[in-house]
């Protein structure tokens, strides 16, 4: 009968413990699954910074968010294409640029001390036209590529 009282005792300090203690969970990457095992999120530490993923069904990527070396961005993606949308911050701008390919630059909304306007691109990434002015320059790619499709 002691025996059993001393495993009590334990019991009860082991659980005390266990309400206090704080648990941290470390990895380089966490994997989202949906109930039947497929992919559907990704967070983990990019070139820049972290970056966390979010796919569709089909396991192509539709949302990032990431606080990267360059500053806070989200990008959206258009099912079945590489067509995306991405609001991004730096230091110096506030931007919503609309690529189509990841590499063509479409059109862009700048925010930026003495040089917010509009610019939209051709099909090569020329620029066509921009208001206010002449003062708007291709961005330097800092988006880094979502993850392969699949499980």
């Amino acid at each position: 009968m002691w025996r059993w009282r001393t495993s009590l005792a334990e019991e009860v300090k082991q659980a005390v413990k266990r309400k206090r203690s704080k648990r941290i969970l470390e990895a380089d990457e966490f994997v989202l699954k949906d109930e039947i095992g497929n992919r559907r999120g990704v967070l983990k530490m990019g070139d820049h910074g972290p970056v966390f993923y979010l796919t569709d069904d089909h396991g192509d990527v539709r949302l990032t968010l990431s606080a990267s070396d360059h500053g806070p961005y989200v990008e959206f993606y258009e099912p079945g294409t590489q067509t995306l949308v991405e609001f991004g911050m730096s230091d110096t701008e506030l931007h919503l640029d609309c690529f189509y390919g990841h590499k063509r630059l479409k059109a862009r909304v700048s925010l930026e001390a003495n040089a917010d306007g509009i610019a939209f691109y051709d099909e090569r990434g020329r620029l066509l036209c921009s208001v206010p002015g002449n003062r708007f320059k291709p961005p330097i790619p800092k988006s880094p590529k979502p993850p392969q499709s699949g499980g």
